[in-house]
């Protein structure tokens, strides 16, 4: 539990500039796997109307998001 807890501090209410860093890569590489996975969902409905996202809905969803 202890490990825990100094993992949650130093992670989450660091003011270290290297773990700052850190924190913005990972962010980074997350968003941009984020963002390059919507895009293909995205290029894949739009070559194949109707075939993946069913529900306008859900498109404009993930359109916006």
């Amino acid at each position: 539990m202890l490990n825990t807890v100094y993992w949650f501090k130093r992670w989450f209410l660091s003011t270290n500039h290297k773990d700052i860093g850190t924190m913005y890569f990972m962010f980074s590489i997350w968003s941009g796997l984020m963002g390059t996975g919507l895009s293909i969902i995205i290029r894949m409905e739009l070559a194949m109307p109707g075939k993946m996202l069913e529900d306008g809905q859900l498109y404009n969803l993930v359109v916006t998001a």
